[in-house]
């Protein structure tokens, strides 16, 4: 008897991905439409609150945390398909760097999982950890400094594995990370320096933070895409199969 197979496929995984953002930013943007002309009530209030991408524990979040949770479980299976693979043409000293990379990324990608869930980066603001520091403009939410320190350490931390991997992966993950980085400091950034000028309710603040948010997704759904192709190609087991 074949023992059973399953078949994914990365191109569908990540077209169905773009689906629910595209569903989940139209449903952001009526929400607040409705807010806007039919005024505060408890129904327009709890549209918002459900579906807006720049609140807490609602769908959007939700969504962002799954797709973090995805990717870090893709990266923990590749650290086991490393170690437990006997069809790798690597010597072991390099397997053993490869894998101990993916799994810090996967711990990374946890971290960031519960960070989206529970807003952790918040604690690092001027009213809490980071009192003591004065800052205003696009520096005005100054987690980003912290945040901004920690990107630094983690390109020169995986650079050289970075540059190890196939130039497929490297191009696509490159593309990821700097959408990704672009949407979540940088969004953040130019969306503080809008909003401690007085204009938190302006189209602008609406435009900055709801690209800040589509950016992330859509760069976590291109990396889950990334990975699994990477897996497709570097590890064909015989009972999974990830098609493009």
């Amino acid at each position: 008897m074949p023992s059973p197979s399953l078949t994914l496929r990365s191109g569908l995984i990540a077209k169905l991905s773009v689906c629910i953002i595209v569903l989940l930013c139209l449903a952001h943007v009526t929400a607040h439409l409705l807010a806007a002309n039919l005024g505060d009530s408890k129904y327009t209030e709890q549209l918002v609150e459900w579906f807006g991408l720049d609140e807490e524990g609602n769908f959007p979040a939700f969504f962002s945390s799954v797709l973090l949770l995805v990717a870090s479980c893709q990266f923990a299976v590749i650290h086991a398909l490393y170690l437990t693979s006997q069809s790798r043409a690597l010597s072991d000293r390099k397997s053993s760097f490869l894998s101990k990379h993916w799994l810090i990324l996967s711990a990374v990608f946890l971290f960031l999982t519960l960070d989206e869930a529970v807003q952790i980066h918040e604690m690092f603001d001027n009213q809490s950890l980071l009192s003591f520091m004065n800052t205003s403009g696009l520096l005005a939410w100054p987690w980003v400094i912290v945040y901004g320190v920690l990107v630094a350490v983690f390109v020169l931390f995986f650079f050289r594995f970075w540059l190890a991997l196939t130039p497929r992966y490297r191009r696509l993950s490159f593309i990821a990370a700097s959408m990704y980085v672009a949407g979540a400091i940088g969004g953040e950034m130019i969306g503080a320096a809008v909003y401690t000028s007085g204009q938190g309710k302006s189209v602008s603040y609406f435009l900055i933070y709801t690209l800040e948010e589509v950016l992330e997704m859509l760069a976590i759904t291109l990396l889950i895409y990334a990975n699994n192709l990477f897996i497709s190609k570097e590890f064909p087991p015989p009972t999974l199969k990830i098609l493009a």
